[in-house]
Order: C-alpha cells, then sequence, then structure tokens
C-alpha cells in the first residue's frame, strides 16, 4: 500500500479496524512478535538464529498457505473482480499480466535469469513491506484524529524512504547480508558497492528519526496530542525489523513476510472488502469484530484461500508436467506474480483515490 493525501477535516473516527485486539495483534505486528520471541527463547545452542526450528517449518508453510498467498489473492481480486477497475487501471490488470506472464516463460528456459529475477525480487520486497507499514502508520494517525502537517508527514515518510534504502544498499555492500540462496536458488550479489551509500542511508535515517520524535515531543507538550499506539508500534517494529544486525534480522524475516506483511494486508483488505461492499451498513464500529465472522466474509476469505492455492500450488504443478521442475516452476510464479502485486498494490490503495481515503478512513 501507498500513502497519499489526508484531510484535515471531519469528524473523529473509531481508531481501529475491527477490535484493538484484532488490530494490534494481526495488523500491527503482535503475531510476529510472539512468533520471535519464542523462535529466540526456543533456539537451540549453536544454532544460527535465522534457520527455523524443527516445529516452525510447518509452521512457516501454513503461514504461506493461509496468510502469504491469499494476500495476493486479495490485490488480483480487487484488480479483477470489477470491469470499472480493471479498464481504469488498464495497464496494471492487462499489460502488465501479460508482461509478467512472458517473463514467467523466459526465466523457466534461462536459469541465470530466474536467479537475476529472485535477486530483484528479494530487494524490492523491503520496498513494499516498508512502503505498506508507512500508510498503514498514517491510517491510525487518521483514525485516532492525529494529523500530521505535510512538514511532518514529509518527515515519517524520509523515515521509511531512508531505511527502504538502506535495507536494500546494505545487502549490495555486504555479502553477509545478502544471502546466497533464496527459494531454492543460487542468487548473485551483484556488489559489493562502497560502504558510503549504505552510510549515506543510514545517516538519513537516524538524522529524520530524531527529527519526527521532536516533533512528537512539541506536539505532546505544546498540544496535548499524542502518536496512537499503533503507529508507534507499527514505526518501532518497522525501524527495528531493517536495521537489525544480521544474524537476529533473519531470525526476523523468518516470520516477516506471512505473519507481518500479508497478515496486515489481510486486515486491511478484508475491512476494505466488507465496507465496498454495504456489510458495514448500520453496524456500529465497535461491533465490527462480528463481521468477521459473517458468512459473507468467510466466504470472501476461502475464496482467496482457493485462488492462492490456484495460482501457487496448481499453475507449478502444471507447468511441471511438461518437463519443468515444480520448484523452478514455483519460483518463475512466486516471483513474477509478487512483481504484478507489487506493481498492482501501488496503485489500488492510493488515498488520493476518494473510494479507498472513504472506505478504510471513515
Amino acid at each position: 500500500m501507498t500513502a497519499g493525501i489526508f484531510s484535515n477535516s471531519g469528524a473523529k473516527p473509531y481508531p481501529w479496524l475491527f477490535h484493538p485486539l484484532v488490530d494490534l495483534f494481526f495488523c500491527c505486528g503482535g503475531l510476529f512478535w510472539l512468533l520471535v520471541a519464542l523462535h529466540f527463547k526456543f533456539n537451540a545452542p549453536g544454532q544460527a538464529l535465522n534457520q527455523s526450528l524443527p516445529y516452525e517449518t510447518v509452521l512457516l508453510l501454513a503461514g504461506s498457505v493461509l496468510f502469504s498467498n491469499p494476500h495476493v489473492s486479495a490485490t488480483l481480486l480487487r484488480l479483477y473482480s470489477k470491469k470499472e477497475t480493471r479498464n481504469r487501471l488498464w495497464f496494471h490488470s492487462y499489460l502488465s499480466l501479460i508482461f509478467f506472464t512472458l517473463l514467467v516463460g523466459a526465466s523457466l528456459s534461462n536459469t541465470f535469469l530466474l536467479a537475476l529475477l529472485i535477486r530483484l525480487y528479494a530487494s524490492l520486497t523491503f520496498d513494499h513491506t516498508i512502503s505498506q507499514n508507512y500508510g498503514i502508520t498514517l491510517m491510525y494517525c487518521y483514525r485516532s484524529g492525529f494529523l500530521l502537517e505535510n512538514k511532518e508527514r514529509l518527515c515519517l515518510k524520509v523515515i521509511h524512504h531512508s531505511l527502504t534504502w538502506f535495507s536494500i544498499l546494505r545487502q549490495f555492500t555486504y555479502i553477509e547480508f545478502c544471502p546466497k540462496k533464496h527459494l531454492g536458488f543460487t542468487i548473485p550479489m551483484l556488489g559489493p558497492i562502497p560502504e558510503i551509500f549504505t552510510w549515506t542511508a543510514l545517516s538519513v535515517l537516524i538524522l529524520s528519526s530524531i527529527c519526527f520524535l521532536a516533533i512528537l515531543a512539541r506536539k505532546a507538550v505544546k498540544e496535548g496530542r499524542h502518536m496512537p499506539l499503533p503507529a508507534y508500534f507499527l514505526l518501532f517494529t518497522s525501524v527495528i525489523m531493517f536495521t537489525a544486525g544480521v544474524e537476529i534480522s533473519g531470525g526476523f524475516f523468518l516470520f516477516t513476510p506471512a505473519f507481518f506483511h500479508a497478515a496486515q494486508y489481510l486486515v486491511v483488505a478484508t475491512y476494505y472488502n466488507l465496507k465496498e461492499s454495504g456489510q458495514t451498513e448500520n453496524v456500529r464500529p465497535e461491533n465490527m469484530i462480528r463481521l468477521l465472522f459473517s458468512g459473507a466474509n468467510l466466504k470472501y476469505y476461502f475464496g482467496l484461500l482457493g485462488l492462492g492455492t490456484m495460482v501457487f500450488a496448481l499453475a507449478p504443478f502444471a507447468i511441471s508436467l511438461f518437463g519443468v521442475s515444480f520448484t523452478a516452476a514455483w519460483a518463475a510464479i512466486f516471483v513474477c506474480g509478487g512483481f504484478h502485486h507489487f506493481l498492482a498494490d501501488s496503485a489500488l490503495w492510493k488515498l488520493r483515490d476518494a473510494r479507498v481515503r472513504e472506505a478504510i478512513l471513515n
């Protein structure tokens, strides 16, 4: 998700999407931190923190099936379910789909190309995850009535942009931060690059963070206004996750894709779907949690689950019948599908779109 323009007018809305516990656990990183704490607690002596424990293999697979795949499906459903959306975002829905489908075919015929695409995916994932976190942080600020002026919001944006650049550049600067294997393939480092780039990004991150803390302190002292807890939690999680040392960050990234990024995406996408389909009419905000278990919403989630299974399990299996390894077919679809997901999300979740603002902010 990308953040857009916020209005400074209107009544203060209910600060949570569904319920404080649901939001904090699934949308703000509570589930992620619980799993990280258990991972560090039960890590065997001498075992690297970036290696999954025996029971976590099943857990990570379940996270992929229950969270990661459906969160991509949610984007596909938003993009293709309505003709108006498909035509308005014709580049994202038609041209990019054709391009990335052809790219799947090309990568299956060239292992080095597939390795390069995986390398690119590993870097762009940082931008996608951090950008979404920025948008959701602003969403909670707005929903709590904690409005930021343009310069204040710019400072918060610089924090996230510099965090993105630091995370990406660090991979190309220090070999220990560049995974040698990803998605079952050996991938090139494409470096190292001079350290000055990484250190510059880190310096900007530190300075912008100090600036933003000063802004929060001024608002608290002079205006008596405080940034909401979910926003603090999201900002803290994002910065710690992407600046930690190599072994600790490796432990974090075991759980980041499914139990942080995908989980929070599904919460917001589910809320949006409920609002857009009219299921929230005459429902008090504090009763929104009941809609999570409605027949219509369960149908929505299991539809996402089925679509995700088709794309990331059945499609690779079908391709493997033609002599391509299942691992290569899955990796190609996963990576190119991820690129399409990144591109589509950048258009679907713009808060400049009045429909998006109305759905998730009002």
